[in-house]
């Protein structure tokens, strides 16, 4: 009977004789396939990285004014893409607002942009100042923030950066009906569309941003995108003003814990584009979950639910997975098939809506709402290596099936319906 075939390492004596020349080519012509010839396209309702009217940012930082040595914090930088004005001159308006896990609380910072400028921000910052409070906030601001992640008090949310006015736009009207023509003032325009022709201001797609989880004090840094809302982010946190979610039947998240140290865990952020249903004349009964199932890597699945009833939610699946601390030593691996199910009770019956789906309660106007996950995962290290201490962190956005809505349309998504 023939044995198994070895997998051989190419450059090996009797291994795949390819010739390290030839191998560069054929990885210099994948590469033109994959990122192609022209231009990348966004696509609405679809967690894409490409330049953004608003962007979304979760965020998460110690709340050092009770524990000095809780020292995670976010710091996140955002660039305006699109702008042509001169050097110095504020050319965009926008407003960085701050929400808490429930959206209760907002916190405003009118925050201006030169073109082409490039600013940065962090948690600690926004809530602290440089070692004093910034002024309108007191402890009972910083309360409203603070969530509890096994036994530590966090300050978390998240943040929108919303759009206003620029100080330049497009030709619009008149004549022009053939290219795009860039404006600050309605006499740019004449010449080419006519004295009919005006400067179109409105908001564009012209930020991007980059986020990071640090505590640098202990050996962990990490990035993720900021996420992007073409045309607006809405109430329910969706593209267009709210009108095209980025919707979710199921996220597929990671699961890896490396030891038994303090500094070593696995989080799950969601952020959701509404609480749980609790308005009117609904009552959550649980409320909102992921249910599914978690599997190990000896292909061991054992099914699971745990609440997301907020925003923003923070899950540490060693404290509150049992299906994830009952697997057998370290390190503790695997990922979720996570459905996200909201069980209510609507005019005394119970209900199941499967997906990220609204219902018309609570003012929602829109047939579904978004939610965006990340996976956060630090080791401690437990075996120092030549001087460094060999910590380390990083940060997966989780897989999703998309789910298309009902009769009402999500058109630009294909999967499972999202539905009551």
């Amino acid at each position: 009977m023939a044995k198994n075939p070895k997998f051989l390492n190419p450059y090996e004596e009797g291994g795949l004789k390819v010739k390290k020349k030839s191998l560069l080519v054929v990885i210099a012509i994948l590469s033109v396939l994959l990122v192609g010839v022209g231009s990348a396209y966004a696509v609405i309702g679809v967690n894409d990285e490409v330049p953004g009217q608003d962007l979304v940012i979760p965020f998460v930082c110690g709340r050092t004014d009770l524990d000095s040595t809780n020292s995670l914090n976010t710091l996140y930088a955002i660039a305006e893409v699109k702008g042509g004005g001169p050097v110095g001159a504020n050319w965009v308006s926008t407003d960085r607002l701050l929400y808490n896990s429930r959206s209760v609380t907002t916190i405003d910072f009118p925050t201006p942009f030169t073109a082409h400028d490039l600013l940065s921000f962090d948690c600690h910052t926004d809530f602290y100042g440089n070692g004093t409070t910034i002024p309108g906030q007191s402890v009972a601001t910083l309360d409203d923030y603070t969530i509890t992640v096994n036994g530590r008090e966090y300050l978390a949310g998240y943040t929108v950066l919303r759009q206003n006015s620029a100080n330049d736009g497009f030709c619009t009207g008149g004549t022009i009906t053939t290219e795009v023509i860039a404006c600050t003032a309605n006499s740019d325009c004449y010449a080419a569309g006519g004295i009919t022709a005006t400067c179109d201001k409105s908001p564009q797609d012209r930020f991007i941003g980059w986020n990071y989880l640090v505590d640098l004090e202990k050996g962990f840094a990490s990035g993720f995108d900021s996420i992007s809302e073409e045309g607006g982010a809405g109430p329910n946190l969706g593209e267009v003003a709210g009108s095209a979610p980025v919707t979710a039947a199921t996220l597929y998240p990671r699961i890896y814990i490396h030891n038994a140290l303090a500094e070593t865990w696995n989080w799950w952020i969601i952020l959701a584009g509404r609480n749980e249903l609790n308005c009117g004349g609904v009552t959550p009964f649980p409320g909102r979950r992921l249910t599914g199932f978690i599997c190990t890597i000896d292909e061991i699945c054992n099914s699971f639910s745990i609440p997301i009833p907020d925003e923003l939610n923070i899950v540490d699946l060693l404290t509150q997975v049992p299906q994830v601390s009952t697997i057998p030593g370290y390190p503790k691996s695997g990922f979720a098939i996570a459905n996200v199910t909201e069980t209510v009770s609507i005019g005394g019956a119970t209900v199941t809506l499967t997906g990220t789906t609204n219902i018309g309660l609570c003012g929602n106007i829109f047939p579904a709402y978004s939610i965006y996950g990340l996976s956060y995962q630090r080791a401690q290290s437990d075996t120092p290596h030549g001087g460094f201490n060999g910590s380390w962190d990083v940060v997966h956005p989780m897989h999703r099936d998309y789910c298309s809505g009902d009769a009402s349309g999500l058109p630009w998504v294909t999967g499972p319906e999202c539905l009551l």
